[in-house]
This record gives C-alpha cells, sequence and structure tokens, in this order.
C-alpha cells in the first residue's frame, strides 16, 4: 500500500472539490418574485419549525443560497451551505 504524503494529498483535494462542485450544483432555478414571498433565514426558519409554526404536513420548502433555489426539500435533506428557505403552504 502506497501512503506516501503527495498521494494523501491529492486523495484529500479530490475529495474537496468533488464537494464543492456538488454543491453549487445544488441551487439552479431563480426565486419568482410573485410566488416566492415566503423566504425565512435558516435561523428563522429553524425557530417556526422549533415553536411548531411550520411542519412537513404544512405544504413544502426548498434550500435557497445567492437567489437560486434548489430541487431539495428541507425536511427531506440536510442545510449543507445554504442561507435562506422559501416556504409553500398548502
Amino acid at each position: 500500500m502506497n501512503t506516501d504524503k503527495t498521494s494523501i494529498e491529492n486523495e484529500n483535494q479530490s475529495s474537496c472539490l468533488g464537494a464543492v462542485s456538488g454543491s453549487a450544483d445544488r441551487y439552479t432555478e431563480k426565486l419568482d418574485k410573485d410566488w416566492d414571498d415566503d423566504i425565512y433565514t435558516i435561523e428563522e426558519w429553524k425557530d417556526a419549525v422549533n415553536d411548531g409554526w411550520i411542519t412537513n404536513y404544512d405544504g413544502s420548502g426548498y434550500w435557497v443560497k445567492d437567489g437560486l433555489k434548489s430541487r431539495d426539500e428541507v425536511f427531506s435533506t440536510p442545510q449543507l451551505d445554504a442561507t435562506h428557505v422559501v416556504w409553500y403552504n398548502k
């Protein structure tokens, strides 16, 4: 087994690059000002969930970063690098 320092560093760099490019591909849809009006910061959203104001039965939410939303539902996927949540009531 070859475990020299260079091969370990290259392997670590490859792993990090994959994670970064994967999260960059996560946010693909621009927010629609006509429909996307329930936008919360992560802290506001977590407080609303913890206080019972929002549940997964009330509607659906998606992670947001830099004005772009993902197709990843907030109750089914981890936050990763999202800064906001857009919420749609039923």
